[in-house]
């Protein structure tokens, strides 16, 4: 699972994105040097950096995708994917 991707939410990660961007030019508001854009991008990262950490290596336990008419549900672990097909019997494994 990607930090960006539809299931973790376009909206969350435009914020964090925009306040991310917003603390570098905040910092960086007395710079004149020629390196300030990448030096903005630097701090940018910095800040949305754990964020992003934790989205790609503590990611839910379970991922949906919602069709036009299905949910498609992708399992972590194959027990509690086969737990959730006994308890939904009108889900296809």
């Amino acid at each position: 699972m990607y930090p960006c991707a539809p299931s973790v939410g376009a909206p969350s990660c435009a914020i964090a994105a925009v306040a991310a961007a917003g603390l570098a030019l905040h910092v960086l508001r007395n710079y004149q040097g020629p390196a300030k854009a990448w030096l903005a991008m630097g701090i940018a990262l910095l800040a949305i950096g754990p964020w992003i950490l934790w989205e790609v290596f503590a990611a839910p336990a379970f991922d949906l995708s919602v069709g036009e008419r299905t949910i498609d549900y992708e399992f972590r672990d194959t027990a509690y994917a086969h737990d959730f097909a006994a308890l939904n019997p009108q889900s296809d494994e």
